[in-house]
């Protein structure tokens, strides 16, 4: 995961998060990444998608907002 400013994190109900889109490098992406705490001082983390057109993806996007909902996370605006 590339370091970027204006994504978005949203907690997960089993104490992992979720960090999603952002800028990298000047253009918005979609990567969606998981993380979780493998102990208290070491963080995990998955990249669940990298940036891609795939339709079951949102598009890349920044300066959004999200939310999770019933196991299920949503993203706005961007």
């Amino acid at each position: 995961m590339h370091a970027r400013d204006d994504h978005v994190m949203s907690d997960l109900s089993d104490g992992s998060f979720l960090v999603f889109g952002g800028f990298v490098n000047g253009s918005r992406v979609n990567e969606l990444a998981k993380f979780s705490m493998a102990n208290s001082q070491t963080i995990n983390s998955n990249l669940v998608c990298a940036n891609s057109v795939e339709a079951n993806q949102p598009k890349a996007r920044a300066s959004l907002s999200s939310a999770v909902y019933d196991d299920k996370f949503y993203v706005f605006g961007g």
